[in-house]
């Protein structure tokens, strides 16, 4: 079925998954909204979890996530009507009241969510219509970071030259956003970018990159980013977006 947005005939497309185990785990009753049986997907291997729930409306709302681990990055949907994509990272200015928008190019806005836990997302102190509207689905994914396969964090800008960041693996998808301003989204993929091919004895430089806050294509401008066996380097500031002096962005690869 032909589709604008996943299946028009002669376009290109990436995707990126996690195997997050073969059946869905039993119930977690662990916070104050009870998620059944089934709507439940978790792999310590992957460090990622997949939960169904539905909103409740009350104040200090909490909902399992199953990794027995502090997360590090959280996503979370609204499934059953219209909602943008709230996301948070540990290394926001803030732990409390903090998220961005990963459908919107904001810095860091005011948000009901509070720091999560070693066992719970908590994610709303006022029946927020993006984390809990009473009666309302969401999807919430959480990840914590894997030695060797993933990693999550900020790094601050050094404003001129290049920035390298370690994380002891090669990337190959790398999402930074700017925390405090409002610039776009950085999505780097070191497979399959189209007109950003990846060239060189060590896949370098890593030119293409999309935006997930906005519909537009791949851009190949620049050489932004080169990725290592160890780390990565960021080349180039993009206006603000990957390198501003003093300025924190966090990151997941």
């Amino acid at each position: 079925v032909g589709s604008y947005t996943a299946n028009t005939n002669g376009q290109k497309y990436s995707a990126w998954a996690w195997d997050a185990g073969t059946a869905a785990s039993g119930a977690n009753n662990d916070g104050s909204i009870n998620i059944s049986s089934g709507n439940q997907w978790k792999s310590a291997t992957a460090g990622i979890s997949i939960t169904k729930y539905t909103g409740d409306g009350a104040n200090d709302a909490t909902i399992g996530h199953g990794l027995a681990v502090k997360p590090e990055w959280v996503i979370v949907k609204k499934a059953s009507g219209s909602g943008e994509w709230k996301t948070w990272f540990k290394g926001m200015s803030s732990a409390n009241g903090k998220m961005l928008t990963l459908s919107q190019n904001y810095a860091e806005g005011t948000s009901s969510w509070n720091t999560p836990t070693n066992t719970l997302l908590k994610i709303a102190t006022s029946g927020d219509q993006y984390l809990n509207a009473s009666g309302a689905d969401y999807m919430a994914y959480t990840f914590v970071g894997i030695p060797n396969y993933s990693q999550f964090g900020k790094y601050e800008g050094s404003g001129s030259g290049w920035k390298w960041v370690f994380t002891g693996f090669k990337p190959n998808l790398l999402i930074i956003k700017r925390i405090d301003a409002q610039t776009d989204w950085m999505m780097f993929n070191g497979k399959t970018m189209g007109k950003g091919a990846v060239t060189g004895l060590f896949g370098n430089p890593v030119g293409g990159q999309i935006h997930p806050n906005d519909d537009e294509d791949e851009d190949a401008t620049y050489q932004w980013v080169d990725f290592y066996s160890n780390g990565f380097k960021i080349l180039d500031n993009a206006g603000g977006a990957l390198n501003s002096g003093g300025n924190n962005f966090a990151y997941a690869c």
